[in-house]
């Protein structure tokens, strides 16, 4: 199979970058709908949120720069992204037991919602974060753009967060369950990777 070009693969870059920011913050938004029932919607349930995904999203990027400096590959790339996507499929199912979990564990409304949120969000939200600086990586072939590469590609990032912000907040919720949205989420990751998987270098 052919290797993609290189004008394709930054586009294909650039829309990934983009449906990553934007399944960021929609993973968070419904991780608060999950929380709500048992912790309600309290100052701890999203200090909680904010904070796990915070920190899981700064041990993503300072993990994603080594391993982009150690081994720079677009499929690797794609299959960080793919992997996330599926994790974040997962969250529906390991929700009920990770729930009950934390309300046996007797941590009680304060730290209750920070047990849930490590456990169901940590994991995918630190593939996600590996994201910004692999593409900033990859996208760089000349050291004296790098200042343009990364300020277009955070820009692209933080564009997608901000869609992903009010299609979820006001047209995902209303409309379908938070199960469907974490569904469609996940689903959205793994596509936006398989450009890389199937043409990028083996």
């Amino acid at each position: 199979m052919s290797k993609l070009s290189e004008s394709k693969r930054i586009w294909i870059l650039r829309t990934q970058v983009f449906v990553v920011g934007a399944g960021i913050m929609s993973l968070e938004l419904t991780a608060s709908r999950i929380l709500a029932p048992d912790f309600g919607n309290s100052i701890y349930v999203w200090g909680s949120l904010i904070g796990v995904i915070l920190t899981a999203l700064s041990l993503g990027y300072m993990y994603g720069g080594k391993l982009a400096d150690r081994k720079l590959s677009f499929r690797i790339f794609c299959a960080t992204i793919f992997l996330a996507g599926l994790l974040s499929l997962f969250i529906p199912f390991f929700s009920p037991m990770v729930m009950d979990l934390a309300i046996g564990s007797g941590l009680g409304l304060r730290y209750g919602p920070l047990l849930v949120t490590a456990l169901l969000m940590g994991l995918p939200t630190f593939l996600l974060g590996m994201v910004a600086p692999y593409a900033i990586k990859l996208a760089t072939r000349d050291l004296s753009h790098l200042g343009n590469v990364s300020g277009s590609l955070y820009s692209i990032s933080t564009f997608g967060s901000i869609v992903g912000t009010f299609v979820t907040v006001f047209v995902l919720i209303p409309m379908i369950g938070v199960r469907s949205i974490i569904t469609l989420v996940g689903i959205c990751l793994m596509a936006s990777s398989l450009p890389g998987l199937r043409w990028g270098p083996r």
